[in-house]
């Protein structure tokens, strides 16, 4: 039995473990899933909650008491009300145990140390710097909103690491003629549905696996033309090798619909009417009744590119390709935001417009008219 500083844990079976504590001089334990990793994280949150969380915050309080005994707890009530999403917390806490935990953990609030911040940041990749930088910059904010600190140290600037790993996501995005030829030639694949939604609708990953068909609505126009209208109210993920529902939309204002053009709104309407005539209950339902799991469908995305004659753009650059292409046709810039679900016009231009060479001719051809590039004999 392996022991910390606070309880100890067994491991009963292979990802189950023991941990025992004692609260109030009595003996408690739990069963908990997961990596030994995770399992001493639980012990730390345990620990927090039954002993360290009875004392006041302030700046004297380590930044693993506050993350675990504060903030934490706080995220759990927006999990349940519906105004967090639980993945984001399944976030937060994977990026806390993977790379604040263990320099940090017994740090007062009030003595973290620019320096230290920097230099921890800069012998990280890339992407697991942002990650650690966001995390702890929302859990020191926090704290300054709670009144524990004055001076928080994350809103000065960082140098941020080049380094990558090797895994991180490319910002390519397919151009609108790339994904019309993928639609005409996908039919019939698991994902087929689910790039449609992404692809022209600007769906997020874990919001088109949560599609059920009954839910979809089809509407005819003035000039007759068929339209989808597609609701976001829930999210399917894959949180510590479980496919998760859940029954909210990641916030407020992704909580909306997906609007689907022609012609590809007629084939999304062929795909809901086929999962309706065999009674599935999700439109990428994995035929057992429940949805399809979502690193499933991704691989099949995935292995279906590796066979064809096209470059590989992950399945969450689809939304990036969406709202390009909604730009490069002369959208609005605020109903662009409006589509893409934003709560704010700034976070699209941001991360999600990347007009390359096509789009931008495309815009620039409205301008300056047409004839003008033409060659002269």
């Amino acid at each position: 039995m392996a022991r910390s500083s606070w309880g100890s844990k067994r491991q009963r079976s292979k990802g189950v473990w023991e941990l025992r504590y004692t609260v109030n001089g009595k003996q408690q334990s739990k069963t908990f899933k997961g990596t030994a990793k995770q399992a001493d994280a639980e012990l730390a949150r345990l620990r927090v909650l039954h002993e360290d969380a009875k004392a006041p915050c302030d700046a004297s309080t380590t930044i693993g008491t506050f993350f675990w005994g504060d903030f934490i707890p706080e995220c759990e009530q927006r999990v349940e009300v519906g105004s967090m999403a639980r993945s984001t917390l399944s976030g937060y806490i994977r990026a806390y145990t993977a790379s604040i935990e263990e320099p940090f953990a017994d740090t007062p609030l009030g003595s973290l140390a620019y320096r230290d911040v920097q230099d921890l940041l800069l012998g990280m990749t890339r992407g697991k710097a942002q990650h650690a930088k966001s995390l702890l910059s929302i859990v020191m904010q926090r704290a300054t909103d709670k009144g524990a600190i004055e001076n928080n140290v994350m809103r000065r600037r960082f140098i941020m690491p080049t380094m990558t790993s090797g895994r991180e996501r490319t910002k390519d995005v397919y151009s609108t003629k790339e994904l019309e030829q993928i639609f005409e030639e996908c039919r019939g694949e698991i994902w087929e549905g689910a790039f449609i939604l992404g692809a022209f609708g600007g769906g997020q990953r874990a919001e088109v696996m949560g599609v059920k068909p009954h839910e979809a609505d089809f509407a005819e126009d003035g000039a007759g033309d068929v339209w989808a209208v597609v609701p976001v109210n829930r999210g399917v993920h894959l949180l510590d090798g479980e496919v998760v529902v859940e029954e909210h939309a990641k916030n407020n204002a992704r909580e909306d619909v997906m609007v689907i053009p022609p012609p590809y709104s007629l084939r999304l309407r062929q795909l809901v009417r086929a999962a309706l005539k065999r009674g599935d209950e999700w439109l990428m339902d994995d035929g057992f009744g429940e949805p399809t799991d979502p690193e499933a469908m991704t691989r099949a995305y995935g292995s279906w590119l590796a066979r064809s004659n096209h470059r590989y753009v992950p399945f969450g650059n689809l939304r990036n390709a969406y709202s390009t292409m909604l730009h490069a046709k002369g959208v609005p810039g605020d109903m662009v935001s409006k589509l893409m679900r934003h709560a704010s016009p700034i976070t699209d231009q941001r991360f999600y417009n990347r007009p390359g060479p096509e789009e931008r001719i495309e815009v620039l051809g409205r301008v300056f008219g047409e004839g003008y590039g033409k060659d002269v004999p």
